[in-house]
């Protein structure tokens, strides 16, 4: 009868030990699933980013115009709604991608696929906060347009401020991007995630 007991303890015990790991290879493989629907996700921004960064590149077209035309300023109203939903389009897909990443902070057992989760939602949102500068670059540049067609004139100092100010939390922005995203290779290296 002890012989017995010992033996269903034992396979008790190895029972719960399964189950245990089980579940934490579970919850890795969960994190992964999760980590790679939101690589899905980034990868939508990052394709949405290059094409903001090339139309926010083509805002120099309207800065050079010489006295403009209401026509002018129509197709930079246009131009700016483009912008508008190109950025739209990165912050929703962002917004999907650290859903994904929010649901590996759930987990439990995979410390270093939440360290990963972290900084890719950290960066997310740096990406977001960049891209709705584009949008206040363009307000900027499409003020001075309608001021140049109206005839109504407006501080140049104070518009070269703002520009310049944009322009300094850009390159922040991207230097802190940078600094999140070579944490994340190095994370996802070691995970196995490349």
């Amino acid at each position: 009868m002890r012989k017995t007991t010992a033996i269903v303890a034992i396979l008790a015990a190895a029972a719960l030990a399964l189950t245990l790991l089980a579940g934490c290879g579970g919850d890795e493989k969960q994190a992964r699933t999760y980590i790679m629907n939101a690589r899905k996700n980034g990868k939508t921004v990052s394709q949405n980013q290059a094409k903001l960064m090339e139309q926010a590149n083509s805002l120099n077209k309207y800065a050079g115009i010489q006295n403009p035309t209401p026509q002018d300023y129509a197709a930079m109203q246009q131009f700016t709604a483009g912008l508008v939903t190109l950025v739209d389009a990165i912050n929703e897909s962002a917004q999907q991608a650290r859903g994904e990443f929010e649901k590996v902070l759930d987990l439990k057992g995979v410390d270093k696929y939440k360290k990963y989760a972290e900084i890719q939602i950290e960066e997310l949102q740096l990406v977001s906060r960049r891209s709705n500068l584009v949008n206040e670059l363009a307000a900027i540049m499409s003020k001075v347009l309608q001021a140049e067609v109206t005839g109504v004139p407006l501080d140049a100092t104070s518009v070269k401020d703002s520009f310049d100010k944009i322009i300094q939390q850009r390159n922040d922005l991207t230097k802190q991007i940078e600094k999140l995203n070579e944490q994340a290779i190095t994370l996802a290296q070691e995970l196995g995630l490349e």
